[in-house]
């Protein structure tokens, strides 16, 4: 959950902390600041008072907020496995493609993303360290092979030669998931330059150090406390490992990582 994770110099008070932790979440527009009772109530309020023609003026800043919006990408075969990406697009042709294919069964989705890249995780794919370039992409029926890949294992694994070399990344089996708002996104707890997605974890978890600082995977705990599974797996800058979830039982676990000067706990589901 956002928010959960909680850094400090012993294990035992930060699951404490973390297990006390309770997000609250309203229902929200897209553009993610105003929730939507409160955009009802103003409405009726200018209503009343007459103003509804200064309406476009008030509403510009939410409009405003709304062009920008974030896409999630899933695979289907050959690599349904793959991690999920995620771009961001106020070109309304590119919303409007996306739009149509959202109408669409997931089956049905062939077009893919092919877009531009830059280093960095940018404002809207922090489970890694690149992103696609806002506005620098769109949907294809069709992309030359040299950019078709896997996100994990080709362009994370060799960001360098992506980057570097190619230029852009087109995975011929990359399909519109779904639209999100902001907060929506991978919870990264990147204020301790640490990425992990997705949470919950259905079946396997990506851990990647998004920050300068090597780290260690100490452990996982379940929600009691109690240790499921000891590590001693080093992640430096810019590296990821997963863990595979899919034979532990549902529930809160509590992931342990240490690096100089104390521990981070993070909360995960599963």
């Amino acid at each position: 959950t956002k928010g959960s994770g909680c850094f400090g110099p012993d294990v035992s008070g930060c699951v404490q902390q973390c297990a006390a932790t309770t997000v609250f979440g309203g229902r929200e527009n897209s553009s993610g600041w105003i929730p939507l009772w409160a955009e009802d109530v103003y409405l009726v309020f200018m209503k009343r008072l007459g103003l509804f023609s200064l309406l476009p003026l008030l509403l510009s800043t939410q409009m405003h907020a709304q062009i920008l919006r974030f896409f999630e990408f899933d695979f289907h075969s050959p690599y349904p496995d793959s991690l999920n990406l995620f771009a961001a697009s106020s070109d309304p042709a590119v919303q409007a493609d996306c739009d149509a294919e959202l109408l669409l069964p997931d089956s049905l989705r062939f077009k893919h993303i092919n877009g531009q890249l830059a280093a960095g995780t940018g404002d809207n794919n922090p489970i890694f360290s690149w992103h696609f370039v806002q506005n620098g992409w769109a949907l294809a029926e069709m992309s030359i092979e040299l950019c078709d890949g896997r996100p994990l294992e080709d362009v994370q694994a060799d960001t360098a030669y992506w980057l570097g070399t190619v230029g852009q990344f087109c995975p011929w089996s990359s399909y519109v998931k779904r639209e999100v708002i902001a907060n929506d996104l991978p919870d990264a707890g990147l204020e301790m330059g640490i990425a992990l997605w997705p949470n919950p974890a259905p079946e396997r978890l990506l851990i990647r150090n998004a920050g300068s600082t090597p780290f260690k995977l100490s452990s996982l705990l379940d929600g009691q406390g109690r240790l499921v599974q000891a590590y001693e797996t080093m992640l430096s800058a810019g590296s990821a490992t997963t863990l595979d979830l899919k034979q532990l039982p549902s529930g809160p676990y509590f992931l342990v990582l240490h690096r100089q000067g104390g521990y981070w706990v993070e909360k995960i589901l599963h």
